[in-house]
């Protein structure tokens, strides 16, 4: 998606990504993050698709740019796990977050 407000270019490699993602749940994974989007709010600067119903949450910062990307995500099985999930989150409110990494943690919980 163009957005001339944030100087970004349009992504070519968006259906690319897409089909892996298609992959990725043919096998039987669920995506921890998109599965816990309605805990959160949405993510400010967001350039998905999904305009009203933006799913993604911030794991990577990148000082060249004000996108907050997600490029870090958490997949689970859909028949064990993703029944049991109970959060899913970024670890990304603090300086130490962010301190040894561009990218934050991505911490999932269980009710096992």
């Amino acid at each position: 998606v163009f957005n001339p407000g944030l100087g970004l270019r349009p992504k070519p490699d968006r259906a690319a990504h897409r089909v892996v993602f298609d992959r990725i749940a043919a096998f039987g994974l669920g995506d921890c993050t998109r599965s816990t989007a309605s805990t959160r709010q949405r993510l400010g600067n967001c350039i998905c698709e999904e305009a009203g119903a933006c799913v993604h949450v911030q794991t990577h910062r990148n000082p060249k740019s004000a996108v907050p990307w997600q490029i870090d995500y958490l997949f689970a099985s859909e028949k064990q796990l993703m029944t049991r999930l109970t959060s899913c989150r970024a670890i990304d409110d603090s300086a130490r977050a962010w301190e040894l990494s561009d990218h934050c943690p991505v911490v999932a919980e269980f009710d096992l």
